[in-house]
């Protein structure tokens, strides 16, 4: 009896993955990784998730446990090959439009990933998990296993980069000279 509710528990919990499914291979698209090593990721997520489905304390907590697994992986991942990927391949970030709203969004793309891809690894997390998915920073705290100041912190100094990364990307894709001194913003 017990392993029928086991098979039972386990296509439930399949069903459940495949709500996330998604959602896990875009902020895994965030964190820098093309699209055939995000779907690598979150694979390796779902399987390490259905073989510890047991530890999952509390159902209304899966998307937060699953994403804190894929965390792992990618942290994992890039111990082991330290590459980054660009966010040009993302089919969402990209549509058919016209030429020079094509040529406008490109370059947005262009400036987003410098200014992501210059951001270190925990960082990127941070910002890509608060102002992408738009969790809490409990939630981030818990999914990354940090303390909530520092997932305020690393936010803050996250956010203040990219700032200037996208001026300095900014600056450059026009010709101006980056060392003139800072752009002031006029209210």
């Amino acid at each position: 009896m017990k392993a029928i509710r086991a098979v039972i528990n386990r296509r439930q919990i399949a069903k459940q993955f495949e709500h996330s499914l998604k959602r896990m291979h875009c902020i895994a698209m965030s964190w820098g990784c093309e699209p055939d090593l995000a779907r690598d990721l979150v694979q390796e997520t779902f399987l390490i998730a259905l073989d510890k489905h047991s530890q999952l304390r509390e159902s209304s907590a899966l998307e937060s446990w699953l994403i804190s697994i894929l965390a792992n992986c990618h942290k994992s991942y890039i111990r082991k090959h330290r590459n980054t990927c660009s966010l040009d391949d993302h089919d969402e970030l990209q549509s058919i439009d016209l030429p020079d709203k094509l040529l406008e969004q490109q370059n947005t793309v262009a400036r987003i990933n410098y200014a992501i891809n210059r951001l270190n690894d925990e960082h990127r997390k941070v910002l890509t998990l608060v102002d992408m998915e738009g969790m809490s920073y409990t939630e981030v705290s818990r999914i990354l296993d940090i303390r909530v100041g520092t997932v305020m912190s690393r936010l803050s100094r996250a956010r203040k980069r990219m700032k200037s990364y996208l001026r300095d990307g900014l600056l450059l894709a026009e010709g101006s000279d980056s060392s003139a001194g800072p752009v002031r913003r006029i209210k």
